[in-house]
C-alpha cells in the first residue's frame, strides 16, 4: 500500500514538473491582450508586456534568448506578473488580428522602439514601470529585479485618484538603454 501511495506521488511529480518545463519560452507568453489583462485582474497581478521585434531586432533576440525565454526567468516572473508579448516580425506574419491588436497596443502605449517593457496595472491599465532597450549582459534576476523595483516604486508613490505617469529614458539610474527605433 505504502509503495503505491510512492509511485503515485512520484508519477504526478514528474507530471507537474513536465508540464512546468512546457511552459517556457513562446509557450509561456501570453499574447492575446484581453485575456491577459482580464487574467491579471481575477489573480489581482500586474502585467509584464514585452513589445519586441523578435526576427529583426538585435537588443530584442538577446533580450529574449537570455532573459524572456529562460525557465528560471519564466518560472519567477509568473508569480508576479501575467505575461504578455505584442510581436513585431518581419518575416513572417501573425494573422491580422494579432497585428492589429499589437499595433493598436503599441500607439495606445507610445512605443516607438523596441525593445519596450511595460509593467501594466491589470485592474487601473495604469502604467506601473516601463523601460526600452536593455544592456548586453543584463540576465534573469537583474531584469526582474529592476522591474520588480520599480513597480513597488511606482505602486507606493500613488496616492488614491492621482495618475502616477513614468518618466523615460534612463533618468533613474538604469544604464541607458540601447533598443531599435521602429
Amino acid at each position: 500500500m505504502m509503495r503505491k501511495i510512492l509511485w503515485k506521488t512520484l508519477f504526478l511529480s514528474f507530471i507537474t514538473i513536465g508540464m512546468s518545463a512546457i511552459l517556457t519560452g513562446a509557450e509561456a507568453w501570453n499574447t492575446d491582450f484581453k485575456k491577459a489583462r482580464q487574467e491579471g485582474r481575477s489573480r489581482k497581478m500586474p502585467l509584464l508586456m514585452v513589445f519586441s521585434g523578435s526576427d529583426w531586432c538585435r537588443p530584442c533576440i538577446h533580450l529574449e534568448r537570455n532573459v524572456l525565454n529562460k525557465r528560471s526567468f519564466i518560472a519567477e516572473a509568473s508569480r508576479k506578473y501575467i505575461l504578455f508579448k505584442a510581436d513585431f516580425p518581419r518575416g513572417r506574419t501573425l494573422g491580422q488580428q494579432l497585428e492589429s491588436q499589437n499595433k493598436s497596443l503599441a500607439g495606445r502605449y507610445s512605443v516607438y522602439s523596441y525593445p519596450t517593457v511595460i509593467v501594466l496595472d491589470a485592474a487601473s491599465g495604469r502604467v506601473l514601470a516601463r523601460e526600452t532597450g536593455f544592456p548586453p549582459g543584463i540576465g534573469p534576476q537583474k531584469f526582474l529585479e529592476y522591474f520588480n523595483a520599480k513597480t513597488e516604486k511606482a505602486g507606493k508613490s500613488a496616492q488614491p485618484g492621482q495618475r502616477k505617469t513614468e518618466r523615460r529614458g534612463g533618468d533613474d539610474g538604469n544604464p541607458k538603454s540601447n533598443g531599435t527605433d521602429r
